[in-house]
């Protein structure tokens, strides 16, 4: 796993040509049980056309976790699932497809980032810091009326940046 080209601190998963076909069979499968068009899939995922079909394809050679995790999120499952390393997972665990909103979404992260911080007895300030973005991103993210769900820019980056954060603790 290695970092991107400036400063975007996603990993990449290098995928061999076994993984790519566990890609592509968990897909097709998802898609089937969910009986979802491809199209919606793919909006519902967060994911480019172009991205999803060298997935569905098991053409697939390399990603960004995060492009993962997205389905992983969507299909309600674990990463190690999609990857093919956990399938009694998906076979036992009941399929709950949760509607979620965005208010929700948002509210959920800022509630976790708050408590986390109360717990280790940081500072916005301080944890702008360790995680690398300014203090004034930060309070932006942890800002009620500002959406803090991924979906581009600096909200983006510090939702993975403090996601980074907390899998070191």
């Amino acid at each position: 796993m290695g970092a991107g080209v400036g400063g975007d601190r996603s990993f990449i998963i290098f995928i061999d040509m076994s993984l790519g076909k566990n890609i592509q069979d968990f897909l097709t499968q998802q898609i089937a049980d969910m009986q979802i068009k491809k199209k919606d899939f793919i909006m519902k995922c967060g994911l480019t056309t172009p991205v999803f079909n060298k997935m569905i394809k098991g053409r697939f050679s390399n990603t960004k976790l995060t492009t993962i995790a997205k389905v992983a999120d969507f299909c309600n499952v674990s990463i190690d699932e999609i990857l093919g390393s956990d399938p009694k997972y998906y076979r036992t665990k009941p399929k709950a497809f949760l509607n979620t909103t965005h208010n929700s979404i948002t509210e959920n992260l800022t509630s976790l980032v708050n408590n986390q911080m109360q717990q280790l007895k940081l500072s916005p300030i301080q944890l702008s810091s360790r995680i690398e973005v300014s203090g004034q991103t930060l309070l932006r993210f942890l800002d009620p009326n500002v959406s803090a769900t991924p979906g581009g820019g600096a909200l983006s980056a510090t939702t993975l940046a403090l996601a980074n954060f907390w899998m070191l603790l």
